[in-house]
This record gives C-alpha cells, structure tokens and sequence, in this order.
C-alpha cells in the first residue's frame, strides 16, 4: 500500500500524466504544490485524493508521519505559455523516530538553514545533483551545490537523487 505520493513540481520528469492516472485509480492521495492539483485533476483524479500546499502547510499521513511542504529554488512551466502555472517545493517528512529531506528540484538557497531549524535534525537529506551545469546554480543544486545544502540542513547522511536520468 502506498499511503501518500509527494510531487515536487510541474515539468514532465517529476509529473507523469501515466504513472498519475495508475496511482490515481489505486485511490492514492497526491500532496502536491500549489497549482498542481490542476493538472491532477484534468487528468481524472478526484479532488478528495489532491492536497495541494503552499510553503509550510503539513499534513498527517498514516503512522502519524508529518509532511511539510518547504521552500524550494526552481521555477515552474509545463506547456504553453511557459514560466506560469504553479508553485515548486522541497518536502520534510517527519516521522515518529526520523527526518527525512526531499529537495526536489532545487538551487542552494538559504532557506536550508530555516527549514534545518524548523523540521530538523535531519537522518537523511535525499538531494538532487542533476541536471547540473554552471550557469543553473540559481535552479539545480549540482554536486557541489547537494554538498552545501547537506551541510546547511546538517542531516546525517546525504542520499544523491535524480541524477542519469534525461540529459538535457
């Protein structure tokens, strides 16, 4: 059973219009940024399965697991007309004995350093390292990038995420 599904953002390689109807038939809900459920929903998910979350909403799963939606630095577009549409997050998932973070997509903001301090101490940080390339600083974190943000959250352990799957 698959008691939540988080979606970071919009852009195609994070919202699967196929893998979202599957999941969806199954009953799952979807916690997702705000603007999101849209495209949810346009797909036939019923809104009693679409939570959507603006920056600092939670949520109570099942296992009393808390999830929060938390800042992240990307940018939204799916489509046409692009660069409007909906929010983008990271998630902090705080269970009764561990922390997990989830950076989505994401460039370094400073804004670690507030959501280490309000949903930490971390166990884990899962934080994504590609797409990278120089000038995407502000929208991916990239190897170094993950190193600082790791530090900044001051999880135990770092788990690099999204990282061989399209080359863009």
């Amino acid at each position: 059973p698959i008691d939540a599904v988080l979606i970071s953002h919009e852009h195609y390689d994070h919202l699967d219009m196929g893998t979202i109807e599957a999941l969806g038939a199954r009953g799952v809900t979807f916690h997702v940024p705000l603007g999101v459920g849209a495209h949810l929903a346009a797909w036939g998910i019923p809104a009693a399965q679409i939570v959507e979350h603006d920056w600092w909403q939670d949520a109570t799963i099942a296992g009393g697991v808390r999830i929060v939606s938390t800042p992240a630095r990307h940018f939204n577009g799916r489509g046409i007309p692009w660069r409007v549409g909906a929010l983008w997050t990271s998630w902090s998932i705080v269970g009764p004995r561990h922390r997990v973070f989830f950076s989505g997509d994401t460039g370094l903001t400073e804004s670690f350093r507030e959501i280490a301090k309000r949903e930490g101490p971390f166990d884990v940080a899962l934080l994504e390292i590609g797409q990278f390339h120089e000038n995407w600083g502000e929208i991916h974190l990239g190897p170094r990038g993950a190193l600082e943000a790791f530090a900044m959250l001051g999880a135990k352990r770092l788990i690099p995420i999204h990282w061989g799957t399209f080359q863009l």
